[in-house]
């Protein structure tokens, strides 16, 4: 299989006429004996696939033949004895004889390296995935013994943080449950990835590296991959922050934007009260009836109350006084404004630039602050290198030119590991 399948691939580049389309008659697939049952598949989800594959080479651009014939056959496996007794068959509605009766298909002795190979087994742990009644899904194990029933809509495995998992995910009516590698029921189908979620996915559950957010009854909580709730379903969303603490989010229901039935949380302004839990899931610390929370890293949380916006740390410990028209983190500081003026505090909390400024931009190693309508110039260091003189500044190949009301000017260079200013009597000071 896998050699023709390179084969195939190899001669997308020739001549039509060239390629022979893959037959949609199936592989017939001979296991070793284990305990003395023998496995026999009839391959037909890969036939499938390589005949579709070769269709779509067929096709005009941007046509696809699977498109307009989604249904695809499932395998079907047939267990027998050494005696040649038929004992099981899945998937498949034949009467069986002691010869089977496969006359219109090619026929592969193989080994249990081959299993990689078959299409719709891949992601089941050692089990193959049969459908029962309605075309549920179960599973079996190689000696054809049911291990999973088929109850569920979807099997799939579930997704980590960056690979997967040795769990299982099972679905039904749109809410998940989770197996082991024995395909045990840990829980059952009881838990959504979304609120509101009209489908089920397997990939970003995972949010630390090992546990699972999820919805319950449209309400966030989170859970191990073992079933124990770490964080009860009090929340409309859970965010790893730092790494080793966790944010539950409380919104707004009228300012909640919603789109496809899912709530989304855009900014912090949908936010009105949170709960900072540590790695062992304890609360460290409650905010409630904000008018604005959002986290911004470094465990510090922008808050907004009566109109003023302010800084806590993830003790709600203030670290920047709720007094504020604006706080935005930018340039390596939190830019604040204050009765129509601005300026900046340090990460720390600590003020660097107070509010008397119009403007303020960062620039490299320069910053440019204009107070009552003229131009000053300070280094990151936050110490005034050229006081509030020039009426003008304006870019002209590498340098802010800056223009004194009397038409003197001095400029700042800006070159890669050389920022200077020069004065217009021509001291030179390093940024």
């Amino acid at each position: 299989m896998l050699m023709l399948s390179a084969n195939f691939n190899g001669q997308a580049q020739i001549s039509h006429n060239q390629l022979n389309n893959p037959s949609l008659s199936p592989d017939t697939l001979y296991f070793p004996f284990k305990d003395s049952i023998q496995l026999i598949v009839i391959n037909s989800h890969d036939a499938y696939r390589r005949h579709g594959h070769w269709q779509d080479m067929m096709w005009p651009r941007g046509g696809s033949w699977f498109m307009y014939n989604p249904e695809e056959p499932p395998n079907a496996y047939i267990f027998r004895n050494r005696k040649g007794e038929i004992t099981q068959v899945y998937n498949r509605s034949i009467q069986f004889s002691q010869n089977l009766p496969l006359r219109d298909t090619g026929y592969l002795n193989t080994n249990e390296i081959s299993f990689d190979f078959i299409f719709d087994y891949t992601e089941l742990l050692g089990n193959l995935k049969f459908f029962g009644p309605d075309h549920k899904e179960g599973l079996i194990n190689l000696k054809g013994e049911v291990v999973a029933p088929a109850i569920y809509d979807r099997i799939l495995r579930l997704y980590g943080y960056q690979s997967y998992t040795n769990k299982l995910m099972v679905v039904k009516d749109k809410q998940f449950g989770l197996l082991d590698s024995n395909a045990q029921v840990i829980f059952p189908p009881m838990y959504t990835k979304f609120k509101k979620a009209d489908y089920v996915r397997s990939s970003q559950l995972v949010i630390d590296g090992e546990n699972l957010k999820v919805f319950k009854d449209d309400r966030c909580g989170l859970i191990s991959q073992e079933g124990e709730v770490l964080i009860d379903f009090q929340y409309d969303d859970i965010r790893l922050i730092h790494d080793s603490m966790y944010l539950a989010l409380v919104t707004r229901p009228d300012e909640e934007v919603t789109q496809r039935g899912r709530s989304y949380l855009f900014t912090g302004y949908h936010v009105k009260a949170c709960t900072v839990f540590d790695q062992h899931f304890q609360r460290i610390t409650e905010l409630e009836d904000y008018e604005y929370i959002m986290y911004n890293g470094i465990q510090q949380l922008i808050v907004k109350q009566k109109g003023k916006f302010g800084l806590l740390n993830h003790l709600g410990e203030v670290i920047i006084p709720l007094e504020y028209e604006s706080l935005v983190p930018q340039d390596g500081v939190y830019h604040v404004r204050k009765a129509g003026k601005m300026g900046a505090f340090s990460l720390n909390g600590d003020l660097v630039l107070p509010c008397v400024f119009e403007q303020i931009q960062f620039y490299g190693p320069a910053i440019y602050t204009t107070k009552n309508g003229l131009v000053g110039v300070y280094n990151r260091n936050f110490e005034l290198i050229a006081d509030h003189q020039f009426e003008r500044r304006h870019w002209d190949m590498g340098k802010y030119i800056l223009t004194r009301p009397n038409g003197s000017e001095g400029f700042v260079m800006h070159e890669k590991d050389n920022t200077y200013y020069r004065s217009p009597e021509g001291k030179i000071i390093k940024l």
